[in-house]
């Protein structure tokens, strides 16, 4: 079962939160005084709101539900010239070398190593 901590909920809200909350204050003044904004004003702000809803999402699923989906200790069994071969099929790009993999997948297995990284009750 996935638990809801402090450090999910506070990443979640500073990041993404702001941003809506000043557009409506924003929206909220404008009212108040009867300002009509210019429609290249109109044309920044929904580019910002997108922003942030693409932004959100890839949040959401990336770091807060990636891990319900993503069995990251399966990496340290993973084959780092396969996977480079994998890769370099895929694209040429220069950081995916059996050389890189291997050292991402050490970098991963100090860490699992290195203990828990929190402590769920």
């Amino acid at each position: 079962m996935t638990r809801v901590t402090p450090g999910r909920l506070l990443n979640v809200f500073v990041v993404s939160v702001p941003g809506v909350h000043a557009l409506a204050s924003v929206y909220a003044i404008e009212d108040a005084i009867g300002i009509q904004v210019p429609d290249n004003a109109n044309i920044i702000r929904n580019i910002m709101l997108a922003t942030l809803w693409c932004h959100d999402h890839l949040v959401h699923f990336y770091q807060l539900a990636g891990m319900d989906w993503i069995d990251v200790l399966n990496a340290l069994k993973a084959d780092p010239r396969a996977t480079s071969q994998l890769a370099q099929s895929l694209s040429a790009w220069p950081m995916s070398s059996p050389g890189y993999f291997f050292d991402v997948q050490n970098r991963l297995k100090k860490f699992v190593d290195g203990g828990p990284a929190w402590d769920i009750p």
